[in-house]
């Protein structure tokens, strides 16, 4: 849809279809306060170990993940700005 100045509007945002959801990670944050191995958690979310792994790391390491800070973080992550095709 044309906005009033030329150009158009952005799309709405949604997550990328193989992002986490926020469901997946309050089972990475319940897996950790139980001791469950990062393994066992990917197996259970069906995913690979490296992604718990660095998605654990990227967020506060072991002891200081949290599902709702961690969901959020991601969300403004995917937010950065970008070059449009014709900018490039």
């Amino acid at each position: 849809m044309p906005r009033l100045f030329g150009g158009y509007c952005p799309s709405v945002r949604k997550r990328a279809q193989n992002a986490l959801i926020l469901e997946e990670r309050e089972e990475i944050s319940r897996g950790l306060s139980v001791g469950l191995s990062l393994r066992q958690i990917a197996r259970d979310l069906d995913r690979s170990p490296s992604t718990i792994s660095r998605k654990i790391q990227r967020n506060g390491g072991m002891n200081r993940y949290r599902a709702n800070i961690a969901d959020s973080k991601a969300w403004d992550r995917a937010r950065k700005l970008k070059l449009c095709r014709l900018s490039q």
